[in-house]
C-alpha cells in the first residue's frame, strides 16, 4: 500500500502544515484558508498537511476538523497530495476521521500516537492498525515526542513501520540519529522530517521532504534550499537555513502558534487568533515579530 502522486512519484516534496483558520466569531474561516492555498500552490507547495498540530488538531471538534479538511481539499483540487492528521485521543474517534479523509480523497492519513494514558506499545501498534485496516489508506506515524510525551527510539519506531499499510514517518524530532537509522533500515518508507530548523540536515541524511509550519510564512526559501542542495551547493543551503532559523527564533520567543498566526496575518493572510488556552500575543511581542519579518524581508 503505497501513496502516489500523479504520474507515479512516491510522495514527498516540501508540505505546508497548515492553521486552522477562525474568523472574529470563532467559527472555521474556510475563505480564509482558501486564500492561503491558493497562495502557497502558486509559489511551489507541493502538499498539505491538514489538522496537526499547527492546525490545533486538539482544540477543534470532529466535525470541525471533517469540514477543515473538506474545505482543503476543494480548494486544491487535486493539484497536490492532502494528508490528513486524524490522531486522537481514542481509537474510535481517529477511526471516524479517517474513514472520513478516505472518503473525501486524501493521499493517505497521518496520526500522533494516543495521549494522556501511558499505554504499552502494543496499544500504540494496535491503535495504528486499526486506523489502517479501517480507511484503506497508507499512513504516516507521526513521531513528535516534545508533545506526545512519547519516545519510540529506534525499536519502537521499527515496530510501528513494520505494520502493514504503514506508510512511513512524520519525524518531528531533532534526533537526526534516529532518522538516520529507520532511513537505512527502511528505503522504501516515506520520511518527512518536522521541524523546519533542519531541513538542510534532515535532507541530507535522506528525508524524501518537510512538513513545516513555516512553509505557510516563507515557501520560496525551503524551495530554494533544496535546489542549493541538489545542486551541491551545500553552503548555500546552509545560509538560507540560518536566515529561516533565524526568522523561527522570533516566532518562538514564547508561544509559537500564536506568533505564526500573527506573521501570516502581517503577510495579508490573516487566520485569526489561536483558539484558548492559547492566550493573545502581547503588544510587545507583536512589535518583536512584526521587526523580525521586516528584517528578513518577509514584510515592508
Amino acid at each position: 500500500m503505497v501513496a502516489v502522486e500523479k504520474g507515479g512519484r512516491k510522495l514527498g516534496g516540501i508540505f505546508a502544515a497548515l492553521p486552522t483558520a477562525f474568523g472574529h466569531d470563532g467559527a472555521l474561516d474556510p475563505e480564509a484558508l482558501r486564500r492561503l492555498i491558493a497562495s502557497l500552490m502558486s509559489r511551489g507547495v507541493e502538499g498539505f498537511y491538514v489538522g496537526g498540530s499547527t492546525g490545533e488538531c486538539f482544540l477543534l471538534s470532529e466535525r470541525e476538523r471533517m469540514e477543515s479538511l473538506e474545505t482543503v481539499l476543494k480548494a486544491v483540487g487535486g493539484k497536490v497530495p492532502v494528508v490528513a492528521h486524524v490522531g486522537s485521543l481514542s481509537t474510535k474517534s481517529a477511526i471516524e476521521l479517517a474513514r472520513h479523509a478516505a472518503q473525501a480523497g486524501v493521499a493517505a492519513v497521518s496520526a500522533t500516537p494516543p495521549l494522556y494514558f501511558s499505554y504499552e506499545l502494543d496499544e500504540i501498534a494496535s491503535y495504528y492498525q486499526d486506523i489502517v485496516q479501517s480507511c484503506g489508506l497508507p499512513l504516516l506515524v507521526y513521531n513528535i515526542p516534545a508533545f506526545s510525551g512519547r519516545n519510540f527510539g529506534i525499536q519502537g519506531l521499527t515496530r510501528l513501520l513494520n505494520i502493514p499499510g504503514v506508510l512511513g514517518l512524520k519525524h518531528t524530532s531533532m534526533n537526526l540519529h534516529e532518522m538516520e537509522r529507520i532511513r537505512a533500515a527502511f528505503p522504501a518508507k516515506v520520511i518527512f522530517s518536522g521541524y523546519d530548523e533542519i531541513f538542510v540536515a534532515a535532507t541530507a541524511l535522506g528525508a524524501d521532504g518537510m512538513i513545516g509550519s513555516t512553509v505557510n510564512l516563507m515557501p520560496e526559501l525551503f524551495i530554494a534550499m533544496r535546489t542549493q542542495i541538489r545542486e551541491g551547493n551545500i553552503a548555500e543551503a546552509q545560509k538560507i537555513q540560518h536566515i529561516v532559523n533565524s526568522i523561527i527564533e522570533g516566532l518562538a520567543d514564547g508561544s509559537f502558534f500564536p506568533a505564526l498566526k500573527y506573521a501570516l496575518d502581517l503577510s495579508g493572510f490573516s487566520c485569526g487568533a489561536c483558539r484558548k488556552p492559547f492566550q493573545p500575543l502581547s503588544e510587545q511581542r507583536k512589535t518583536a515579530i512584526a521587526a523580525r519579518l521586516v528584517e528578513y524581508g518577509l514584510i515592508k
